[in-house]
């Protein structure tokens, strides 16, 4: 038993250990990722501010008259894109923005109504169905009156016929008791 609880101990340093080394790892890695997202976050932001002073071409020396541009800016000009400021994109996204909110209250609008002429149509046709239904029920009502006033009148018929035939079923019996006397 003391062999065995040996073991069991040896096990779980041995796993402790284990785990103290992918804990070590891991966290090493974590911070090597960390140190190399921020020199790429330092080298990207430094390039990205140099980018508009290399993006202009130096004034020219000799000056040109402004009224005749040369050639070569004719052709340059519409190949090189022009950086928008950031008060034009705030602009433009509020323009998009706006478009944007515009054309979804167009749409659950148009939603809306398309929605409402569906349920009004359901419910035209729904009354219309009660209606059918309601006549359909009062012809049947009808029907059920004249079925019982004619079943009314036959069982009073009935009765009428089961009178005369009592009737006539003494009369011959009185008629044969005064012949037999």
């Amino acid at each position: 038993m003391g062999h065995m609880g040996h073991m069991h101990a040896c096990h779980r340093h041995g796993s402790r250990i284990l785990w103290f080394v992918f804990g070590a790892g891991a966290a090493t890695w974590f911070f090597k990722h960390r140190d190399a997202e921020y020199h790429f976050k330092v080298a990207h932001h430094c390039s990205r501010h140099q980018i508009p002073q290399h993006a202009y071409p130096a004034p020219p020396p000799v000056p040109q008259p402004p009224m005749i541009p040369s050639v070569e800016q004719q052709t340059e000009a519409p190949s090189k894109p022009a950086l928008p400021m950031p008060t034009e994109k705030w602009d433009e996204d509020k323009e998009r923005a706006a478009a944007f909110s515009k054309q979804a209250s167009d749409r659950f609008s148009e939603m809306s109504e398309a929605t409402l002429d569906a349920v009004l149509n359901t419910v035209q046709s729904l009354k219309a169905k009660l209606a059918e239904h309601r006549a359909e029920r009062e012809q049947q009502w009808e029907q059920l009156q004249q079925l019982q006033t004619i079943r009314e009148e036959q069982a009073k018929q009935f009765e009428e016929w089961k009178k005369q035939m009592e009737q006539y079923r003494k009369q011959p019996e009185v008629e044969k008791q005064r012949r037999l006397v």
